[in-house]
């Protein structure tokens, strides 16, 4: 399949999926880990403040867009990182990435106003360890950041430290959980009382309830790996991975019951899935896939109703190119999902609106702005009037940035 610009094709896998897409002779395409980013794509990276609109496009033909974008291409970071996650508390958004800056192994944070200006930046875990993949979630007072360290040979460490509401670093780190797996991969949400943390464990997966620094109840997810938790309260999801299927499971509180759903039965492997609740506790579940083969991975979305029963799985972006790496929101009337694509160049950030007719609402809506090679897009919603989902991501071999969309 041809993604844009004429030339070889390049493979790289990253998790057991892979990307392929045309690139220029002599650049190879390597991976720095399934969400830390990959490295030789081409396409060019600018700096700069944010722009109010410019460079947003949308798919030719059709109805026009549904969402609009305010705040473009936004830099978080001063320095380069991968792996970017956004929560909003307090009016205002806290961002947590890994830097690169140092060693490919430091978490620091960000603190954004309503409107997305940038408040202040600050490290949260630094040293000689390596620490990746943070999750993020509102509490009272101000956020919470969860992560994994490794370097360990017997796997990896999951870990915490708490954020104000201006974005300083609160008391110091604490250890959550060890972890059999050297991909954790910790993912947190707000629970009734606590917050709900899971992570990979090896062949399983754990999901437990933290309480201050100190988990109280923990449930395994046999033969369950890559989980993600969405939701708040007493409103609740899971997903997770199992072996060429997903799982997915509504709950109320983490040490209560499950009630597992399994579904997916194409060919190949799903992968990176994530779970957004809706208002009345039914989930949408989205991940990449590669049922049409290794180059030619999409995104689909599935529902869970009330009854614990999936529906049918629907394929979101609109073109047929290489599309990766989705997170999904919920708006209160429809799914906003992002992901990462190579339509005409370097890979950009897109949205697509799912209606309840399970159809796309509209044109889907590139996000991040010419010559940024965007990819790892997190999304989530702010609850405001107008709409507003705040969606960060990373450019290749440079910063975190972010963007502010608006889907009344």
């Amino acid at each position: 399949m041809q993604h844009g610009i004429i030339g070889r094709t390049i493979a790289a896998t990253h998790r057991g999926a892979s990307l392929r897409r045309a690139g220029i002779a002599g650049i190879a395409l390597g991976v720095l880990g399934f969400a830390g980013g990959c490295s030789g794509e081409t396409g060019t990276t600018s700096g700069g403040s944010a722009s109010t609109g410019a460079g947003a496009t949308t798919s030719s033909g059709g109805p026009a867009a549904k969402c609009a974008v305010g705040v473009q291409d936004l830099i978080v970071s001063a320095g380069s990182g991968s792996s970017p996650t956004v929560a909003f508390g307090g009016d205002r958004y806290l961002v947590a990435w890994t830097s690169t800056v140092k060693d490919a192994g430091d978490i620091r944070v960000a603190l954004l106003d309503a409107k997305g200006a940038k408040v202040t930046e600050q490290a949260l875990a630094e040293g000689p360890g390596m620490s990746a993949y943070p999750s993020v979630v509102p509490e009272a007072g101000g956020f919470l950041v969860v992560w994994q360290d490794t370097g360990s040979p017997t796997g990896t460490v999951v870990m915490g430290r708490r954020v104000d509401a201006q974005g300083m670093p609160k008391g110091l780190a604490f250890q959550i959980a060890k972890s059999a797996s050297a991909d954790a991969r910790p993912t947190a949400a707000p629970a009734p009382v606590g917050t709900a943390v899971a992570w990979s464990d090896s062949t399983s997966s754990m999901l437990g309830l933290l309480n201050g620094e100190m988990l109280v109840s923990t449930t395994s997810i046999d033969q369950g790996v890559s989980p993600a938790i969405g939701g708040s309260g007493a409103a609740l999801g899971i997903t997770w991975i199992a072996g060429s299927k997903l799982g997915a499971s509504m709950m109320t509180s983490p040490g209560a019951p499950l009630a597992p759903v399994m579904f997916r039965e194409a060919v190949g492997k799903a992968n990176a899935p994530r779970v957004a609740v809706h208002d009345d506790g039914t989930l949408s579940v989205v991940w990449e896939d590669n049922r049409a083969g290794d180059g030619n991975e999409t995104v689909y979305l599935t529902r869970i109703d009330k009854s614990a029963q999936a529906g049918a799985e629907m394929r979101i972006p609109m073109s047929p190119a290489s599309a990766n790496y989705p997170d999904v929101a919920w708006t209160g009337t429809r799914e906003a999902v992002v992901y990462y694509q190579f339509r005409d160049g370097p890979p950009a950030i897109y949205l697509s609106l799912v209606a309840p007719t399970l159809m796309t609402d509209g044109q889907d809506l590139r996000i991040s702005g010419d010559g940024i090679a965007a990819r790892y897009p997190r999304i989530t919603r702010t609850g405001d009037a107008n709409g507003t989902l705040g969606v960060v991501y990373a450019e290749k071999d440079g910063k975190i940035r972010a963007s502010l969309v608006t889907c009344p």
